[in-house]
């Protein structure tokens, strides 16, 4: 099945096919843990999140309005999964938080090295 024109598929799948369910899974699989892959730099969460997206997306599949849009609305269910993957992660204590993380005042505009108050970002005052 081409990716470029599989919605044929996709709406075999919306209607119940489980034939073309499988065949959805199998070949958009590649790009979703290419895609999370690199969202979450390898981390072991991979295989999870991947899991996680495809079951989302095959209980989901009656909330697609538009099946040629199929492919976007896959990733953006996959970066869905891996925000919600990292938002549950425990901090890791060896990171800093950036200038101004936690002091409540607003971080000062970078200008440019040109602009006469150019400056490196700080906390404002």
């Amino acid at each position: 099945m081409k990716q470029e024109n599989g919605t044929e598929a996709v709406e075999a799948a919306k209607a119940g096919d489980e034939e073309a369910r499988e065949q959805l899974v199998a070949a958009y699989l590649p790009l979703i843990y290419n895609v999370v892959g690199r969202a979450l730099d390898g981390h072991a969460d991979v295989d999870d999140v991947v899991q996680e997206t495809m079951l989302r997306v095959l209980e989901s599949l009656d909330g697609l309005r538009e099946p040629a849009s199929f492919r976007s609305w896959l990733v953006a269910i996959a970066m869905n999964q891996v925000r919600r993957r990292v938002d549950r992660r425990p901090q890791d204590p060896r990171r800093r938080p950036g200038p101004g993380a936690g002091t409540g005042r607003p971080l000062r505009r970078f200008r440019g090295p040109d602009h006469p108050e150019a400056g490196p970002v700080r906390p404002a005052p």
